[in-house]
């Protein structure tokens, strides 16, 4: 996914423990709302930094499903009623998150269900940020 317009955007990253992959909070410098990308084991301290700003949540989105990148999806939904967007090709790994988990020895509950399958080249428009859907297989589904 690319936005458009990032000169204006302001984008809080973080990554923790035990795989170290980046959880996004992507937003315009001049509104309230965001959008967080990939929750995973960042979660809390992502969802700290909403509060502390008084950050709406406008949507999730996912790049794939692969369990550092949805752990903490069930978090973030229960926090905030924002819609879910996934490629529907990565939805069968997605719906397997207890099994990923269990596979490297964690425990994690079933994802909350996708609201938006995204397309290639798809355009959405969220928090006033333009995105553009760029299909690329192969790191997953």
């Amino acid at each position: 996914m690319t936005a458009n317009g990032q000169n204006d955007l302001t984008i809080d990253s973080s990554a923790v423990e035990p795989f170290y992959k980046n959880g996004y909070l992507v937003r315009r410098q001049d509104s309230r709302q965001a959008i967080y990308i990939d929750p995973g084991d960042e979660v809390e301290l992502i969802l700290a930094l909403m509060a502390d700003h008084q950050i709406e949540l406008a949507a999730i989105l996912l790049t794939h499903a692969h369990m550092d990148h949805i752990s903490g999806i069930s978090r973030v939904r229960q926090k905030y009623d924002a819609p879910i967007y996934l490629h529907s090709q990565d939805r069968p790994l997605y719906e397997s998150l207890p099994k990923q988990a269990e596979y490297f020895g964690f425990r994690y509950a079933a994802a909350p269900p996708v609201d938006q399958a995204l397309t290639d080249y798809q355009i959405l428009r969220l928090a006033g940020i333009q995105f553009q859907v760029h299909f690329t297989p192969g790191h997953s589904p």
